[in-house]
Protein backbone atom coordinates (compact mmCIF):
# COMPACT_ATOMS: atom_id res chain seq x y z
CA UNK A 1 0.00 0.00 0.00
CA UNK A 2 1.79 3.48 -1.00
CA UNK A 3 1.58 6.53 1.02
CA UNK A 4 -1.30 8.06 -0.73
CA UNK A 5 -3.09 4.90 -0.49
CA UNK A 6 -2.99 4.95 2.88
CA UNK A 7 -3.62 8.85 3.78
CA UNK A 8 -6.95 8.70 1.79
CA UNK A 9 -7.96 5.70 3.47
CA UNK A 10 -6.89 7.05 7.30
CA UNK A 11 -9.11 9.95 5.81
CA UNK A 12 -12.44 8.11 5.24
CA UNK A 13 -12.06 5.77 8.18
CA UNK A 14 -11.91 9.16 10.17
CA UNK A 15 -14.66 10.99 8.70
CA UNK A 16 -16.81 8.13 8.89
CA UNK A 17 -16.19 7.89 12.51
CA UNK A 18 -17.05 11.25 12.91
CA UNK A 19 -20.22 10.36 10.69
CA UNK A 20 -21.05 7.50 13.05
CA UNK A 21 -20.55 8.82 16.52
CA UNK A 22 -22.71 11.41 15.60
CA UNK A 23 -25.37 8.99 14.25
CA UNK A 24 -24.78 7.46 17.93
CA UNK A 25 -25.27 10.93 19.90
CA UNK A 26 -27.99 11.74 17.89
CA UNK A 27 -29.81 8.75 19.20
CA UNK A 28 -28.54 8.84 22.56
CA UNK A 29 -27.90 12.29 24.02
CA UNK A 30 -31.58 13.39 21.65
CA UNK A 31 -34.04 10.76 22.00
CA UNK A 32 -34.23 10.76 18.58
CA UNK A 33 -36.08 7.95 16.66
CA UNK A 34 -34.00 5.00 15.52
CA UNK A 35 -34.75 5.39 11.78
CA UNK A 36 -32.66 8.55 12.07
CA UNK A 37 -29.78 6.54 13.02
CA UNK A 38 -30.24 4.09 10.17
CA UNK A 39 -30.18 6.71 7.67
CA UNK A 40 -27.16 8.27 8.44
CA UNK A 41 -25.44 4.55 9.40
CA UNK A 42 -26.69 3.59 5.65
CA UNK A 43 -25.48 6.81 3.96
CA UNK A 44 -22.04 6.70 5.31
CA UNK A 45 -21.73 3.11 4.64
CA UNK A 46 -22.91 3.56 0.99
CA UNK A 47 -20.51 6.65 0.75
CA UNK A 48 -17.57 4.40 1.79
CA UNK A 49 -18.72 1.06 -0.44
CA UNK A 50 -18.60 3.81 -3.48
CA UNK A 51 -15.19 5.61 -2.57
CA UNK A 52 -13.61 2.19 -1.46
CA UNK A 53 -12.71 0.02 -4.79
CA UNK A 54 -12.11 -3.39 -2.84
CA UNK A 55 -15.33 -4.92 -1.32
CA UNK A 56 -13.50 -6.44 1.56
CA UNK A 57 -11.78 -3.52 2.78
CA UNK A 58 -14.68 -1.14 2.41
CA UNK A 59 -16.52 -3.68 4.79
CA UNK A 60 -13.39 -3.59 7.11
CA UNK A 61 -13.43 0.06 7.04
CA UNK A 62 -17.02 0.45 7.60
CA UNK A 63 -17.35 -2.06 10.54
CA UNK A 64 -13.59 -0.42 11.94
CA UNK A 65 -15.75 3.27 11.70
CA UNK A 66 -18.95 2.21 13.42
CA UNK A 67 -17.02 0.75 16.59
CA UNK A 68 -14.58 3.66 16.89
CA UNK A 69 -17.89 6.23 16.43
CA UNK A 70 -19.67 3.87 19.10
CA UNK A 71 -16.64 4.38 21.45
CA UNK A 72 -16.16 8.28 20.57
CA UNK A 73 -20.23 8.70 21.25
CA UNK A 74 -19.80 6.47 24.49
CA UNK A 75 -16.79 8.59 25.39
CA UNK A 76 -18.53 11.98 24.88
CA UNK A 77 -21.72 11.00 26.52
CA UNK A 78 -19.91 9.78 29.63
CA UNK A 79 -17.41 12.60 29.96
CA UNK A 80 -19.43 14.92 32.09
CA UNK A 81 -20.23 12.00 34.42
CA UNK A 82 -16.43 11.46 34.35
CA UNK A 83 -15.91 15.03 35.59
CA UNK A 84 -18.84 15.99 37.70
CA UNK A 85 -20.18 12.77 39.28
CA UNK A 86 -16.92 10.29 39.04
CA UNK A 87 -19.75 8.30 41.80
CA UNK A 88 -21.71 7.86 38.85
CA UNK A 89 -19.72 6.30 36.44
CA UNK A 90 -20.30 2.73 37.05
CA UNK A 91 -24.39 2.85 36.47
CA UNK A 92 -23.71 5.31 33.60
CA UNK A 93 -20.88 3.19 31.61
CA UNK A 94 -23.72 -0.04 32.18
CA UNK A 95 -26.32 2.28 30.99
CA UNK A 96 -24.62 3.79 28.10
CA UNK A 97 -23.24 0.55 26.76
CA UNK A 98 -26.78 -1.34 26.69
CA UNK A 99 -28.14 1.77 24.82
CA UNK A 100 -25.47 1.61 22.47
CA UNK A 101 -25.03 -2.21 21.64
CA UNK A 102 -28.33 -2.59 20.07
CA UNK A 103 -27.76 0.74 17.91
CA UNK A 104 -24.50 -1.35 17.33
CA UNK A 105 -26.09 -4.48 16.43
CA UNK A 106 -28.87 -2.84 14.12
CA UNK A 107 -25.66 -0.77 12.18
CA UNK A 108 -24.05 -3.95 11.36
CA UNK A 109 -26.55 -5.17 9.40
CA UNK A 110 -27.73 -1.78 7.85
CA UNK A 111 -24.14 -1.23 7.31
CA UNK A 112 -23.26 -4.35 5.51
CA UNK A 113 -26.43 -3.63 3.04
CA UNK A 114 -25.06 0.15 2.34
CA UNK A 115 -21.58 -1.04 2.08
CA UNK A 116 -22.43 -3.51 -0.44
CA UNK A 117 -24.80 -1.65 -2.66
CA UNK A 118 -22.52 1.53 -2.88
CA UNK A 119 -19.80 -1.03 -4.12
CA UNK A 120 -21.78 -2.15 -6.80
CA UNK A 121 -22.78 1.28 -7.79
CA UNK A 122 -19.32 2.67 -7.56
CA UNK A 123 -18.35 -0.12 -9.66
CA UNK A 124 -14.65 -0.48 -11.18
Amino acid sequence: MRVGEALSAFTLIVAATLNFACAYILNLAWRLEVYYFVLISFGVSLLVGVLEPNLKRSIVFTYLSALLGAALALLVMLFPTLLFEPELLDPAITVGLSCISRLVILGFAVNLFGVLLGYFLGGT
